[in-house]
Formats: structure tokens, sequence, C-alpha cells
């Protein structure tokens, strides 16, 4: 379970900085825990280059079936669009998954933690917060080099 407990320090923190950084968050346990159901999550998809890992899953636990996976995407080496060149050079640099939730059980249970959308709540100052999509991104060995983030 994550420490989730926050400090009105933290908080005010947050509120000034945007973001705060939570010592222990995980212990080193858990953090091995999450990596590997991580890895594992992002292995199921199968490699960036195949037709699963450009479709999104269409799917909800409250819905009866296995996922199915959306449309196929077009690939973006086909595309001319400078949308679409940045998003191929994004694939030069990262592997990305968007919502393993939908697709792997231990990830929606992380998800889906409460205490997480507890300490979400309070940290933006809302009664309650609702999951967009998770989204993954390991910058790879062999990745382009990053511009910082901003």
């Amino acid at each position: 379970m994550p420490n989730t407990a926050l400090s009105p320090a933290q908080i005010e923190q947050y509120s000034h900085d945007g973001f705060i950084i939570i010592r222990g968050f995980l212990t080193p346990q858990e953090l091995e825990e999450w990596r590997a159901d991580l890895d594992a999550a992002v292995a199921a998809r199968g490699p960036l280059s195949s037709a699963a890992a450009l479709k999104i899953p269409q799917w909800h636990p409250e819905l009866s079936g296995p996922p199915v996976a959306a449309a196929k995407a077009t690939p973006v080496e086909q595309t001319t669009s400078d949308s679409s060149r940045r998003a191929f050079q994004y694939s030069q640099v990262f592997t990305q998954r968007v919502n393993l939730w939908m697709t792997s059980p231990s990830m929606r249970s992380k998800m889906f933690d409460p205490a997480l959308g507890k300490m979400v709540a309070q940290l933006t100052g809302v009664d309650g917060v609702r999951i967009w999509h998770d989204q993954t991104l390991i910058k790879e060995p062999w990745g382009n080099p990053t511009a910082m983030h901003v």
C-alpha cells in the first residue's frame, strides 16, 4: 500500500509548485512489484511494431466479454502531417502504452486504488477524481535524446 498520507505543507507545496516529490511513497518491495506488473502489462501488448501495440483497447471491467481492440491505427510512417511525423519521432524515443488498466488486472488495481484517488483529490483540492487514461512512457536505452519536459 503506497504511503498516501499528506501534510498541509505538502499540499501547499503542490499548490505552489504544481508537483511534489513524496519520499517513501513506495517501499522498495512495492516498487519492485509495480515494476514487475508494469513490465508484464507492457509485454502483454506486444512490441511497438505489432498491430496490437497500435491499438487502444476499448473495454471496461463492468462490461462482459474480453477486451476488444479499437480499429487499426494508420502507421504514422505512411502519413504526411506534421503531427504524425512528430508522433513517429516520439516513438523513436519512448515505448508508450495507454490504458494498461483495461487489459491488466494488476494495473487496474493500482489505478483504481481508493487511497491514491483520495491523495490526488487532496492535492488538487477537489472532492473526487476520475481517470482519463493511464500512460506509460519507457525511455529505451537506444532512444533519441529528449528535451526537458515543460
